[in-house]
């Protein structure tokens, strides 16, 4: 009994400390366009540091990279579904004392969780030639999870609510089962790869891979 009374304590401080905390949550706006639908929630004590956790779920889309060349892949009708979280921390460039400022940058460092359903049409590019185009329904499902890197801009609108612009930078750490060329498909949570388009430019030499989503979240003061 004396160890329920212990644990119920602890559990009522914890919810007093927070109750203490400024809260936040938020839409990521942009996104939405292409059947990305993310939900964000905001935690600080102080005005530079806070915990930041997103989660979303991205439906059945079939955004491709614009700048990827290469459309003689034989796969035809893309489409990539699943859930992702984020979770992490962000640093507003502020000083304590100051009086809250209209605009004030940031920069944030996060975890990312990723499940994937990925179905495309799939065939041989030599059927191109002999005219008999046969497609085959391909499907991948699985699991990404990797590192991820934010920056951008906060714009203060009213008391309760802000604007975030910004860009998210990530790197996958299992990307070993995709349908095509990785530049090809969008991965929930993740956005697109970007590092492609800079071999391209400079002769294909190799750059560390990366994938990148726009940051437009609208956000709520509790």
């Amino acid at each position: 009994m004396k160890k329920l009374y212990i644990l119920l304590l602890l559990c009522l401080l914890t919810v007093q400390s927070f109750a203490q905390w400024e809260k936040q949550i938020g839409v990521n706006l942009l996104p939405i366009a292409i059947g990305s639908y993310e939900v964000s929630g905001e935690l600080s004590h102080i005005p530079q540091l806070a915990i930041v956790v997103n989660a979303g779920y991205l439906h059945k889309t079939g955004f491709e990279v614009i700048w990827d060349d290469d459309v003689g892949d034989g796969i035809e009708n893309r489409r990539t579904s699943g859930a992702f979280y984020k979770m992490g921390v962000r640093y507003y460039f502020v000083r304590p004392t100051a009086q809250p400022r209209k605009v004030k940058s940031f920069v944030g460092v996060s975890l990312i969780g990723s499940h994937y359903s990925k179905t495309a049409d799939t065939t041989d590019l030599k059927s191109h030639f002999t005219g008999d185009l046969i497609y085959a329904k391909t499907s991948r499902k699985g699991f990404s999870w990797g590192p991820a890197i934010s920056f951008g801009l906060n714009f203060r609108l009213s008391s309760r609510l802000s604007l975030d612009t910004g860009i998210q930078n990530s790197y996958m750490i299992r990307d070993d089962d995709r349908i095509g060329k990785r530049s090809r498909n969008y991965e929930p949570g993740f956005g697109v790869r970007t590092s492609g388009v800079i071999p391209t430019i400079y002769r294909h030499r190799k750059f560390f891979p990366t994938n990148s989503q726009v940051i437009v979240t609208l956000k709520y003061k509790i």
